[in-house]
């Protein structure tokens, strides 16, 4: 699940310098891979999926991404939660479905300093499957994705029936289909992530959840978060502390 653009972050230990740096940094990058013309195509459906998701075309209506076409499988669209089948009293607090866009989740990726292979990796409101696809490509000990909707599900089931890549390095891929809020989480070393899946009360109680699995059996345990727009809950909490601040995302680590 995804949605709403991030909210500002006024506890941001970044500056305004460094925010207009990070999109120096991101535009000379995509220029650089893309061209004029690819960079201005990439910002338009950037701006259509973080700032106006509501007017998104409907997923049977947009071309399939280049992801799908290589890999044979169905992640695009934009969904509202109305009209999905989700039997968890949480969907009041849900936001629409929409996939992480492969190029963001690899930077995310990349400043995460640890040995994948210890790691179990967590998608929370996992959708359709892409991230946990995406993530295979890095050696993680077992990858699991947790999505209330039935349809969005389904759907992830089948995509990672099928999926297959050359340079795939995780082969342990589930999606479970259970309310985030009651997820019991595996007592080992985690990567959680989320793309903005729902609200400040579903946000709390996830989290809360997260913290007494950590008081219960203390790890390490990496937060990413993609449009973090309940990032207060986090910075609120004492069990993390902020490791990373973008533009984009923030990631969290558990306290020693």
């Amino acid at each position: 699940m995804s949605g709403s653009a991030p909210a500002s972050d006024a506890r941001s230990p970044v500056s305004w310098v460094d925010v207009g740096r990070s999109y120096r940094r991101k535009v000379r990058r995509a220029l650089r891979r893309r061209g004029i013309g690819g960079t201005m195509r990439l910002a338009g459906s950037t701006l259509l999926a973080r700032v106006l998701p509501s007017v998104a075309r409907p997923a049977a209506a947009m071309a399939p991404s280049a992801f799908d076409v290589r890999h044979g499988v169905d992640t695009g669209g934009s969904i509202e939660l109305d009209r999905l089948d989700i039997a968890s009293p949480d969907a009041v607090h849900g936001v629409c479905y929409q996939a992480t866009p492969p190029e963001i989740f690899a930077e995310i990726m990349g400043r995460l300093p640890i040995r994948h292979e210890e790691f179990t990796f967590v998608d929370c409101g996992s959708g359709k499957g892409l991230v946990l696809m995406l993530a295979s490509e890095a050696p993680f000990r077992r990858i699991a994705g947790v999505e209330f909707a039935s349809e969005l599900h389904r759907v992830a089931e089948r995509n990672l029936r099928v999926y297959r890549s050359p340079t795939q390095r995780c082969h342990d891929l589930v999606s479970v289909n259970a309310d985030a809020a009651q997820y019991a989480w595996p007592e080992e070393p985690l990567v959680v992530y989320f793309f903005n899946p729902f609200r400040q009360p579903v946000m709390q109680a996830v989290l809360r959840r997260i913290e007494e699995s950590l008081a219960a059996c203390p790890r390490p345990i990496w937060i990413l978060y993609y449009n973090p727009a309940q990032h207060g809950v986090f910075d609120a909490s004492s069990c993390f502390e902020r490791v990373a601040t973008d533009v984009d995302y923030v990631i969290y680590k558990s306290r020693a």
